[in-house]
């Protein structure tokens, strides 16, 4: 199973730090794809876990190219603009959304 992460930003914060805990005890192969760069960037490729960066990829190229199965976005609280759009263009994509309130 291929699973992609989209988080808004990589800098230190809770859902951050779940993600890498997450990372940290995979069992499948794991890929995270975030709007903004920060340290959980290195903490994650210290674990061999690719990181991708909106600003260098298009998510849509992404996962035609990775192969994706599933994407999860995790989000404060709003999906992102493309996430419909998504939906659409990856019927058999499967979505799992997490909210992270403080």
């Amino acid at each position: 199973m291929r699973v992609l992460h989209q988080v808004n930003s990589l800098v230190m914060g809770g859902s951050n730090a779940f993600l890498y805990r997450l990372a940290k005890y995979r069992n499948e192969d794991i890929f995270v794809y975030g709007h903004k760069d920060g340290i959980i960037r290195q903490w994650l490729e210290d674990l061999n876990i690719p990181v991708y960066l909106k600003e260098d990829e298009d998510i849509f190229n992404l996962i035609e190219r990775l192969k994706i199965d599933i994407i999860v976005m995790h989000t404060g609280s709003s999906l992102p603009d493309y996430a419909e759009e998504l939906k659409n263009k990856f019927p058999n994509l499967k979505f799992i959304t997490v909210l992270h309130t403080s």
